[in-house]
């Protein structure tokens, strides 16, 4: 005979509407590098930054970030971990 367990939720902090815009300016920072200040309307800093631009759920990142959150993961470290999920997948 089975016994039922009730399993309780991690709790994790609701993601505010500035993770996405917070998200976005770190990875257009890791792709541009020092590029950021200069013109960047030519080649593949130019590229990378449309494809990051054009918006998107970042189901990944969102996915990446609460895992490391629920994890005790530092956030800092969290939001590093979810930009470099969400880069990884945009460039493949």
């Amino acid at each position: 005979m089975m016994t039922s367990h009730a399993v309780s939720p991690i709790p994790v902090p609701e993601s505010s509407g500035d993770f996405l815009v917070d998200l976005d300016d770190l990875m257009l920072r890791l792709v541009r590098g020092d590029e950021s200040e200069s013109d960047c309307s030519f080649g593949p800093i130019a590229a990378a930054s449309e494809v990051l631009s054009s918006g998107g759920h970042r189901v990944r990142a969102r996915l990446a970030y609460h895992a490391g959150v629920a994890l005790g993961v530092d956030l800092g470290d969290a939001m590093a971990i979810s930009a470099a999920a969400e880069l990884l997948h945009n460039a493949s």
